[in-house]
């Protein structure tokens, strides 16, 4: 069949699922996109969108009485809000006064903007993420993907065989029969599916982790010894009784 020409509507899909109960229905998230075909799918799904469907997921985990679970996310924004986030070199010098305020830190009113920041920066410690904390408390520990190794989730190889049926089957190019054939391919993604990859996901990780061992025992160590002239970087000029290593010499014309 001819394809329409141009994105059109699109689906925003959020789930989760593991080797032991494949997809979980109950946290299952399909909504039509409200932004404009030249956007992303950021402005539909945010902070606010996630967290909220964030909570439900921990809620399902507690009936279903799943305890210690690790929930494996990347690094996306909306992953990431940061707890009581510092302030920056944009934040107004109130904000930055109220910052320290809550920190207990010692500031006066004379300090200038800069100075300030300086008080910030010497106080920053760990970067705590909401969800980080929201799982900790529920009883789960949040693990997040090294940048660029989405290959080590196993939903991306999910998600994968769920868009590839999906095409087969989407011939009226239609958003409601788009929506339909979506929940349905995915309520069919067995706890089978799910298992196989997070088996290959793991293989990746732990061929990938071989490599670095193996890197890592061939490569010899590198020691610079300074002597006390190297430490002090002192200039060779107008020295005396020191010889100097030529390094290079000028090519002869």
């Amino acid at each position: 069949m001819k394809v329409p020409i141009g994105k059109g509507s699109r689906l925003i899909i959020c789930h989760v699922g593991s080797a032991e109960t494949g997809f979980l229905n109950e946290c299952k998230l399909v909504f039509r996109s409200k932004g404009k075909k030249n956007t992303d799918y950021h402005c539909d799904m945010n902070a606010i969108v996630f967290t909220k469907w964030f909570q439900n997921f921990l809620s399902v985990l507690e009936q279903r009485d799943i305890k210690n679970s690790v929930i494996v996310m990347d690094n996306a924004s909306y992953h990431s809000v940061v707890r009581d986030k510092p302030p920056t070199t944009s934040t107004r010098k109130s904000d930055i006064q109220d910052w320290l305020m809550k920190k207990n830190i010692p500031y006066t009113c004379c300090q200038t903007r800069a100075e300030l920041l300086e008080l910030v920066q010497a106080a920053k410690g760990i970067k705590e993420f909401e969800l980080d904390i929201m799982a900790a408390n529920a009883g789960h520990t949040v693990v997040r993907l090294p940048p660029y190794h989405c290959q080590y989730n196993p939903i991306e190889m999910v998600w994968a065989q769920v868009k590839r049926q999906v095409a087969e089957r989407n011939t009226t190019f239609k958003v409601k029969d788009l929506e339909d054939i979506t929940n349905q391919v995915i309520d069919e993604v067995t706890q089978d599916a799910w298992a196989a990859c997070v088996r290959h996901a793991e293989q990746l990780q732990d061929e990938d982790l071989k490599k670095e061992i193996a890197r890592d025992a061939i490569m010899e160590p590198i020691i610079i010894q300074l002597t006390e002239s190297d430490s002090e970087n002192e200039d060779t000029d107008g020295r005396e009784d020191e010889e100097v290593e030529i390094l290079a010499t000028p090519l002869q014309q």
